[in-house]
């Protein structure tokens, strides 16, 4: 059985993304403060929480185990 899930790339993809920047600010390589960005200014409290990538990545692992199994 060889079903692929094309569409969790892109969910795999924002969630390392979250959790890069979320390293990045905690590492002072980027601004604690995304508000004089008008692109980030929406997304700000969204793209600072890694630990929320960190769950959507383990959710997607564990959807992929579970349909193996299954």
């Amino acid at each position: 059985m060889n079903t692929r899930y094309p569409s969790l790339n892109g969910l795999r993809a924002i969630s390392i993304i979250m959790v890069i920047i979320y390293h990045l600010v905690e590492m002072d390589y980027l601004p604690k403060k995304f508000s004089n960005n008008l692109i980030f200014r929406p997304f700000e409290d969204f793209i600072k929480d890694g630990f929320l990538g960190v769950n959507i990545f383990f959710l997607i692992s564990g959807f992929l185990i579970t349909s193996l199994l299954i």
